[in-house]
């Protein structure tokens, strides 16, 4: 979050060469129709975020860009992620649940290209009023209000009547009587539910996935890391994920907290992809740099710290 002019200079002197502005440039979209359309609406948005020198909400746009041209899932921002007075907070997550209800009822798939509109307009919002930029929070959310009204009024349409043309008149056919037969119904056997025994030195493995300075994308090592996950989570369904994510202290602490937030985002999507149950994987905290593993002094890149944790665990 930037507020101050003087505060921008600084950032942008100190922090420039942290950030990840353009790896969504030029990208070829693939997905859905409304993939397609976050692509460009968040891509934009990191543009104009950029003019007025906003590093780390520039960054998260361009990485929500970067996801949605690669057809990944990409949600809008949460009301718990943003600093915002209480009354802020229940107009937002109000908001929140009409766009929710909104995808529920079809309009990513009826309406891709307004629900894009949305769901962008709602982040726009979000960020500009944490930000204090009344003016820029009141031109989101009015787009934001008038492309959600617009998926509401379709997606509770009234059906269109469909007239069925009466049946024809049945026609009498003689019909031979049937001797029925009975046959005797075999017994199923009875076979006992087979316990799925995990054994305690899969549950006692330590896996985590470390990630390149400043990414999302992993660092040498975390696909054979993320491969053991996956390894174990196929062979026992009752075997669950947890994850905890963390970031080195090179950056600001603000920062860190988001960048580890997405990275356990990057870990969840590859979970997913490669087949895991969402219910099966939790986000237990994504830390930043508050609880390093390894303690550094401020400052200090750590690659033992660009790390998530993968802790596997049993079903309860």
């Amino acid at each position: 979050m930037v507020s101050h002019a003087g505060d921008v200079k600084a950032e942008s002197d100190i922090f420039g060469g942290i950030y990840d502005f353009d790896s969504a440039e030029g990208k070829s979209s693939y997905g859905t129709v409304f993939n397609q359309n976050l692509y460009k609406g968040y891509y934009e948005l990191s543009l104009e975020l950029r003019g007025i020198t906003n590093s780390i909400d520039t960054e998260l746009f361009n990485h929500k860009a970067l996801l949605a041209s690669k057809g990944s899932p990409v949600d809008p921002d949460q009301v718990m992620d943003r600093e915002l007075y209480p009354e802020e907070k229940t107009v937002f997550q109000d908001a929140l649940f009409r766009l929710y209800d909104a995808y529920a009822k079809g309009g990513k798939e009826f309406a891709p290209a307004l629900s894009a509109t949305a769901q962008v307009s709602f982040d726009c919002w979000i960020e500009a009023t944490e930000d204090g930029a009344t003016i820029y929070a009141t031109e989101c959310r009015d787009r934001f209000e008038k492309a959600l009204t617009n998926i509401e009024r379709v997606a509770n349409k009234d059906i269109v009547a469909i007239t069925v043309s009466p049946p024809l008149r049945a026609i009498e056919v003689p019909v031979e009587p049937v001797v029925a037969v009975v046959e005797p119904v075999p017994v199923p056997e009875i076979i006992e539910p087979v316990v799925d025994e995990i054994p305690q030195e899969v549950l006692d493995q330590y896996i985590t996935i470390p990630f390149e300075f400043d990414k999302t994308k992993f660092a040498s090592g975390g696909e054979e890391s993320l491969k053991k996950a996956l390894d174990a989570l196929n062979a026992y369904e009752r075997l669950n994920v947890e994850l905890i994510a963390h970031a080195d202290r090179a950056g600001p602490a603000a920062y860190n907290k988001k960048l580890s937030q997405r990275r356990a985002d990057a870990v969840l999507a590859r979970l997913i992809k490669e087949g895991i149950g969402e219910s099966r994987i939790k986000l237990v905290e994504a830390v930043g740099e508050e609880k390093s593993l390894f303690p550094t002094k401020d400052g200090v890149p750590s690659q033992e710290n660009r790390v998530v944790e993968l802790d596997l665990v049993k079903a309860e």
